[in-house]
């Protein structure tokens, strides 16, 4: 088994039992969270930008699944902060369309190339 990725996995198992405790003490003390749910979809998304900087690290480009990586992670963390702070999605989804397209044009050049075989 490789160290790395049972360090990975445990980190994400962790993070979750951490996440799931706040929540549920938080309400037991009182406070209530509508949205709570919504903290699964930021997770994924501080995931999928974790996923991102590994791919770029290993590649040492932004090209393919590191940029698929990075805008995907920017999709999720801004849907779960849309349900987070309770905003209305039918209001707010143009940002999702800023969002990718900021990510989109701020991409380095000759993010499409791979590295050699």
């Amino acid at each position: 088994m490789n160290p790395e990725r049972s360090f990975r996995e445990s980190w994400w198992v962790g993070a979750v039992l951490i996440i799931l405790g706040v929540v549920f003490l938080l309400q037991n003390l009182g406070i209530q969270w509508v949205n709570w749910w919504a903290l699964f979809l930021i997770g994924f998304g501080i995931y999928e930008l974790v996923r991102a900087w590994s791919f770029q690290k290993a590649t040492g480009s932004w090209g393919g699944r590191a940029f698929g990586a990075l805008l995907s992670g920017v999709v999720w963390l801004v849907l779960g902060l849309i349900f987070i702070f309770n905003l209305s999605l039918g209001k707010w989804w143009p940002l999702l369309l800023i969002v990718m397209g900021a990510v989109y044009l701020l991409r380095p050049p000759g993010w499409r190339t791979r590295p050699p075989a």
